[in-house]
């Protein structure tokens, strides 16, 4: 389990309440018995294994998630997913795979300068760039870390490909803000 405080909690839960429609990947640990038999205990072993899956929903009032089997792990026995599957888990128990925006393609470096639009705003007198709504949704459709989380630890790189099936989404929406555009 991880050690998460308060705020790195919330920022993770408002991070992937915001990616769930775009097929959220990444890492919980299911535990499994082993072939090892204990003549101590009278028990086979249990470890703790790795497991990809897909985010599937978020449980704010039990602090829970539930996922589901990507490809890559059904190697694992069907009972046993579909077992753990129906388990919720603890939301600090999941952590996202996200791309570093260092792993931007070129085709993707265009299309972002392309949509990329800022404006600024006037917060108690002080003035702020403040990307627009479609700006913010492209690099969450991509899965891009905009937010550090693997720099602290609550997300991992995510792997070359790993979200290529996610890419040809188009779900842009459209804003409208108050300020001066840039």
């Amino acid at each position: 389990m991880n050690s998460h405080s308060k705020f790195d909690k919330k920022l993770l839960i408002k991070d992937m309440s915001a990616r769930l429609p775009y097929g959220v990947i990444g890492r919980v640990y299911v535990n499994v018995l082993t072939k090892e038999y204990s003549l101590e205990s009278g028990h086979y072993l249990d470890e703790d294994i790795p497991v990809e899956v897909t985010l599937e929903g978020i449980d704010l009032y039990n602090d829970t998630i539930t996922v589901n089997c990507t490809e890559k792990c059904k190697r694992l026995s069907d009972t046993l997913m579909e077992q753990h599957e129906a388990e919720p888990y603890v939301i600090e128990d999941f952590t996202p795979y996200l791309r570093p925006l260092s792993d931007m393609t070129e085709r993707e470096r265009k299309q972002y300068e392309k949509l990329t639009t800022v404006y600024q705003i006037e917060v108690n007198g002080k003035w702020f760039d403040m990307p627009d709504f479609n700006t913010l949704e492209w690099l969450i459709k991509h899965h891009f870390d905009y937010q550090g989380l693997i720099e602290k630890g609550l997300a991992l790189k995510a792997q070359d490909n790993m979200y290529k099936h996610f890419g040809d989404m188009d779900t842009t929406i459209s804003v409208s803000y108050k300020g001066n555009k840039l």
